[in-house]
């Protein structure tokens, strides 16, 4: 609900886009420099209600703890790290790049990898118990 939250308010204003689902931000908002844009937080949201399906999906599997974690690092971190580049660069208060990449583009390199050890110790666990 979060980011719906974001999307109703534009808080995540991207690039301009002709893209289906790009939002038509009003120009006296933004200095002239309005019109079709990404909006982070409506991708997100959709995002994350596939996410949403998926855990639904496995809602009745036996599966191990921390399981939902670990899927939740290999599913959620690579899309938000490609909607990174989908960010405003042109309006005030743009997001800082270090090297090229947002924070959160650093921070979700840093969730993906926690995923992979969760899995490793997800199967070392399961090596014990069999």
């Amino acid at each position: 609900f979060g980011r719906l939250g974001c999307f109703r308010a534009h808080d995540h204003v991207g690039a301009r886009s002709g893209f289906a689902l790009a939002v038509d931000f009003p120009a006296h908002f933004w200095g002239g420099l309005g019109g079709p844009r990404h909006d982070l937080g409506l991708y997100e949201a959709l995002w994350v209600m596939v996410i949403a399906g998926i855990f639904f999906a496995f809602r009745k599997r036996q599966v191990q703890h921390g399981f939902f974690i670990a899927l939740w690092c290999f599913l959620y971190a690579p899309a938000r790290f490609a909607f990174e580049y989908l960010r405003n660069t042109d309006l005030p208060g743009a997001d800082v790049r270090w090297l090229g990449l947002t924070p959160a583009q650093y921070w979700n390199l840093a969730i993906f990898l926690v995923g992979f050890a969760l899995v490793r110790r997800l199967r070392r666990g399961a090596d014990q118990e069999g």
